[in-house]
């Protein structure tokens, strides 16, 4: 992880499947999961018996957008450079989008809850408290 790579989905399952376990409140959220196939390959083989995924959310936000935003955050991060973040974009568009499409399709055959969100303005956080709210 020092070296800005991500933690491998074996070991992400392990510590996922603890948190889930061990917490009172049944109803979690995943920030930014399942980012690739591998991920979503590994929550479907070790999670099947812990979890029952309600909903998906995803905001969409074109590249250009997003590279605006982190370039202008101001964090003071070595990785917030138009280099680094093309290369994030890339396995954002190669790896997760495929993941986004896996989870519109199950929208079409009954998925409980999928939404998609274009990112404007101060809309988006009450949209989206006001969707979560509706997830049983």
């Amino acid at each position: 992880m020092k070296e800005g790579k991500l933690i491998d989905s074996e070991t992400l399952m392990k510590f996922i499947k603890f948190s889930i376990q061990g917490s009172a409140n049944k109803k979690i959220l995943l920030d930014g999961f399942p980012r690739n196939k591998e991920n979503l390959d590994c929550w479907n083989k070790n999670m099947g018996d812990v979890a029952d995924v309600k909903g998906v959310l995803y905001f969409e936000v074109s590249d250009e957008e997003m590279k605006k935003r982190l370039l202008g955050r101001n964090e003071g991060r070595a990785d917030d450079n138009e280099e680094t973040i093309a290369k994030r974009l890339a396995t954002f568009n190669n790896d997760t989008k495929p993941i986004i499409e896996f989870y519109e399709k199950q929208l079409r055959k009954g998925f409980a809850h999928y939404v998609k969100y274009l990112c404007i303005a101060q809309y988006v956080k009450f949209a989206q408290c006001k969707q979560l709210r509706t997830i049983q």
